[in-house]
């Protein structure tokens, strides 16, 4: 948690936004009672050791890995809803710490960029703000080199559609230091997977020599 962060807990604190106790967004009895997801492939949905992409998925997906927190419904839908919506952007913290332990060593952190017209609206990219969260708490490199080539809007859209409007949705800057990397891609929310696996085919044109993924929380 940044240090204005902090002063501004202190001066006006948040309320759990599931039992109201004064703290963070979501306290630590509330956050532990978040639906824990079933591991599965992010590609094919089938259950999966550790959200690994599964033997048959491997050879066309470009994901080793997408590791969910939790499923977007409820507490965690709500939480979201005010990190993206309501300028909480102290909702980062909360979602970091509410994330499952994975190993990263040696991984470079990039968010999923948010489209430049959402991010005007709402003075912040909440993306961003987790993958930096992340990056700090796991002592990681923090690489915002993707950028959004356009404005697509991919709410409602099935997973073949949104694979179409994705086709050349991002692009990479500073190439030259995802040359060998392992990636891993950040974001708030997964539903279909086709955003982190249009992103993932740039990083690995870049060089990326393996890209894994972490979200919050999944679509149902």
């Amino acid at each position: 948690m940044s240090i204005i962060d902090h002063i501004l807990n202190l001066i006006a604190p948040h309320d759990c936004i599931s039992c109201g106790r004064e703290g963070p967004l979501l306290c630590s009895l509330c956050a532990g009672a978040l639906l824990d997801p079933q591991p599965e492939c992010y590609f094919c949905r089938q259950p999966t050791r550790a959200s690994s992409t599964c033997r048959d998925c491997y050879a066309r997906a470009q994901l080793v890995q997408v590791i969910v927190g939790t499923l977007y419904d409820g507490t965690a839908k709500q939480l979201v809803q005010r990190f993206k919506y309501g300028g909480a952007q102290a909702a980062a913290q909360t979602i970091v710490a509410a994330l499952p332990t994975i190993s990263a060593n040696g991984l470079v952190v990039i968010p999923v960029p948010t489209a430049s017209s959402r991010v005007r609206r709402r003075g912040y990219d909440q993306a961003a703000l987790l993958a930096k969260a992340f990056a700090r708490k796991h002592d990681l490199e923090y690489l915002p080199c993707l950028r959004r080539t356009g404005q697509s809007h991919q709410v409602g859209a099935s997973r073949s559609e949104r694979l179409l409007q994705l086709a050349q949705a991002f692009r990479v800057v500073h190439a030259s230091r995802l040359r060998g990397k392992r990636v891993l891609l950040v974001d708030d929310v997964i539903t279909t997977g086709a955003t982190f696996e249009a992103a993932a085919r740039v990083l690995h044109a870049a060089g990326a020599v393996q890209v894994s993924a972490l979200a919050f929380a999944r679509g149902l």
